[in-house]
């Protein structure tokens, strides 16, 4: 029937079965600029600064919320962007600072087009098959769970 991939953590609910496969590192980025500054007046600096994210629905988001409570920063003002694309190209423009996904903005960061903020301990979000325990699958859904969780894995 239904087979679900999904960017979640585990809801732990009884009625769900959650098999995570993949867990990715998330990391605050920045233009070299407000770096810079967040480098000499300290993080304090990011109240003055928008943060840009894919909006409140996003898991992103909340967890960026959440880290930035954490050391003192109270967020005043977002952006929403639809596209992780829109999203690097506001910050190195100088809009801001985001949540993301350090393997997304790899190439970027070795370059020093983004710069890491050091905010907080890091954030990771587990990439998961969510699947209704009381929902008997397909056959073409079992063998696609099958085949992706032989290609790629159980994080845990």
């Amino acid at each position: 029937m239904r087979l679900i991939l999904a960017l979640c953590r585990d809801p732990q609910r009884n009625d769900i079965l959650f098999y995570p496969l993949v867990e990715e590192k998330l990391i605050f980025v920045t233009s070299d600029a407000l770096a810079l500054e967040v480098g000499h007046e300290g993080l304090e600096r990011l109240n003055q600064e928008v943060m840009i994210s894919f909006g409140t629905d996003c898991l992103y988001h909340t967890q960026a919320s959440r880290a930035l409570q954490e050391v003192g920063i109270n967020v005043k003002e977002a952006i929403e962007l639809p596209s992780l694309e829109m999203i690097k190209q506001s910050i190195k423009c100088g809009i801001g600072y985001a949540l993301v996904p350090e393997i997304a903005v790899e190439k970027e960061l070795e370059s020093g087009e983004l710069k890491v903020l050091p905010i907080g301990l890091a954030n990771y979000s587990i990439h998961g098959l969510i699947v209704h325990k009381n929902r008997e699958l397909s056959y073409p859904a079992k063998l696609f769970q099958s085949k992706l969780i032989e290609r790629i894995g159980t994080t845990q």
